[in-house]
């Protein structure tokens, strides 16, 4: 399972069950513990400033038809999704807001386990 497999997935998931704008970093964990190194400092600063402030982006012209040009997001839910995949196993991932994120790294912690994870998520979902 890749992480490309799950947004798919969760992409599916969304679509059923999320009725309002946010930006989402969806991450795969395979261990016990996810590494917050493994979030960029970029994915950090631009869900900050989808919840923060003003998020623009501009949808690349590849020579296909795109949805549209551009869009933007203001001050939007922002949230970091961690699966920790266990294969033949439900999929289950929580939802954390960049907030609770920002203050677990602040506080110096290097990872968090899944049961960490099922303690600060503000949203636990199963895929299918």
């Amino acid at each position: 399972m890749k992480e490309k497999d799950l947004t798919c997935l969760f992409r599916n998931w969304l679509k059923a069950n999320w009725k309002s704008s946010a930006a989402f970093e969806l991450k795969i964990c395979k261990t016990n513990s996810f590494n917050l190194k493994r979030i960029a400092e970029h994915q950090i600063s631009n869900l900050n400033l989808v919840h923060h402030g003003l998020f623009f982006w501009k949808l690349a012209d590849l020579g296909l038809q795109n949805a549209f040009d551009c869009f933007t997001l203001y001050r939007e839910e922002a949230n970091l999704v961690i699966f920790f995949y266990k294969p033949r196993q439900p999929k289950i991932f929580y939802m954390i807001p960049i907030e609770t994120i920002e203050q677990i790294i602040n506080n110096g912690d290097k990872s968090i386990s899944e049961f960490v994870a099922a303690k600060i998520a503000y949203k636990i979902g199963t895929l299918c």
